[in-house]
């Protein structure tokens, strides 16, 4: 009689055990999954930080950070492929005097980010449709004094949820020096963590 007893207590005592170790096992999991996570965050925000220092010192230099063709209406052409560039919509990517893309690498605790700087004052040509992840336009409207205080329509944009548009509003123009966003992406065993804001530079 002892001789079964004992295998039953024993049978009991080893599932125990392996449901101890299974949920130290999830825990430990779990701890680590959130502490990756916290890292990737950090570093991602780091991304964010070091393309604002990119355009600031691009300016404080004299020189306003445009993409490559600043001015020219954003086409069909421009669209083809574009979210397989790399950085993706690499047409919008700021450039610096020399003519150097907007794209910032760096690492923090030992997880690597890549902020990328895109130019947002530009328009679209007739038929050209928006791209999912597309940076979308931000520019002031051309003779804004002369509609200050009206009503005013206008394409979607990052400045689409702040529309208050009153003297020294989102599109004030005094000192204006360009509409960005930054979209930092930092990797850490085999997850990205994507994180982007917009940034306007003015005196």
């Amino acid at each position: 009689m002892a001789l079964p007893l004992s295998l039953v207590m024993l049978l009991v005592s080893g599932m125990l055990v392996g449901l101890a170790l299974y949920i130290v096992e999830n825990m430990t999991a779990v701890i680590g999954m959130k502490s990756d996570d916290e890292l990737r965050m950090n570093a991602a925000l780091a991304g964010i930080e070091e393309g604002k220092r990119w355009i600031s010192d691009s300016i404080e230099s004299g020189f306003i950070p445009r993409r490559e063709k600043y001015g020219q209406l954003v086409t069909s052409a421009d669209m083809l492929g574009a979210e397989s560039t790399s950085p993706p919509f690499e047409f919008l990517v700021a450039r610096d005097r020399n003519n150097d893309k907007g794209v910032r690498p760096g690492a923090v605790e030992g997880v690597a980010f890549e902020s990328v700087i895109y130019d947002l004052t530009y328009d679209v040509a007739t038929g050209v449709t928006f791209a999912a992840e597309m940076p979308l336009n931000m520019k002031i409207p051309p003779n804004f004094e002369d509609l200050e205080g009206g009503s005013l329509i206008q394409t979607q944009s990052y400045a689409s949820s702040n529309r208050g548009l009153g003297s020294g509003g989102i599109f004030d123009s005094t000192g204006e020096y360009g509409f960005y966003v930054i979209r930092s992406t930092a990797r850490l065993n085999g997850i990205e963590k994507v994180i982007e804001q917009g940034v306007r530079m003015r005196e």
